[in-house]
């Protein structure tokens, strides 16, 4: 597994995780895209977001220099599946079980889609569906609770 060669790129987290999980949507022929990257969004589609949360005191050994380090979080990954009611919105259920089914799946998560880390967890935490009235969207947000983690080849060999 590669090793980064900055210590800021193994922290961004969710220019990693959010791309990967495209990927991964888009494996299984679902149009997905990174939130803040879109702009005009065509239907049946779903939002990737992840947000990253508290650390959980958990320390690796980084294999450059064989210290201790904080190297893992908790962080919710958000899928919002939009589809177009009248349109396309019949396949609105099967999006959300493909999605349900392929997050079980931890060996999509590999090295190839995140070379610096890793999802130690994931489990669906719910799904929250809405109704856009003003454009006849139907919307829902499927999320999953995950543990991600930097793996312990990822840290660079000098400090900053």
């Amino acid at each position: 597994m590669p090793q980064s060669s900055n210590w800021p790129e193994i922290y961004k987290f969710e220019d990693y995780f959010e791309p990967a999980a495209v990927n991964i949507l888009a494996a299984d022929s679902i149009t997905a895209y990174v939130q803040r990257n879109a702009t005009d969004i065509a239907t049946p589609s779903v939002g990737v977001q992840l947000t990253v949360g508290e650390n959980v005191e958990h320390y690796g050994l980084r294999v450059s220099d064989g210290q201790n380090f904080c190297d893992r979080w908790n962080a919710k990954l958000a899928f919002a599946i939009t589809t177009q009611r009248g349109k396309n919105n019949s396949s609105h259920s099967d999006l959300r079980a493909k999605i349900r089914y392929r997050m079980q799946d931890l060996t999509v998560w590999n090295t190839t889609r995140l070379p610096y880390h890793q999802v130690v967890r994931i489990i669906e935490s719910g799904t929250s569906p809405q109704i856009v009235d003003d454009k006849d969207r139907d919307i829902s947000e499927v999320t999953f609770s995950l543990v991600i983690n930097i793996r312990a080849d990822a840290w660079p060999a000098a400090a900053f």
